[in-house]
């Protein structure tokens, strides 16, 4: 038989194995706007090609606006927002996504 204390402990152990894991990935999101598109393009379990086909765009300018190398217009970020399902704040700030 298992002590209240050995179980007490156990369950403490959990909560902090979960606030580790919890930490561990809001340190994975990036604090880039290309790093949250590709990030919230995955969580979404979409490619950039349909993305691009989404938005009538090629796979190449996805891949650019996530690299850095382009900047999505604000047309652009919009309509990601509704294909991704997440407001406008999550693309904006990287501390809005934690939560």
């Amino acid at each position: 038989m298992v002590s209240s204390g050995i179980r007490n402990q156990r369950a403490l152990d959990g909560e902090d194995t979960r606030m580790r894991t919890a930490t561990k990935t809001a340190a994975k999101i990036p604090a880039d706007l290309g790093g949250r598109l590709r990030y919230l393009r995955q969580c979404a379990g979409l490619s950039a090609e349909q993305v691009g086909v989404e938005m009538g765009l090629t796979a190449r300018v996805i891949g650019d606006w996530e690299r850095n190398y382009r900047e999505p217009r604000l047309f652009y970020l919009g309509r990601l927002t509704a294909l991704y399902g997440v407001p406008i704040s999550k693309l904006i700030d990287a501390e809005v996504i934690a939560r």
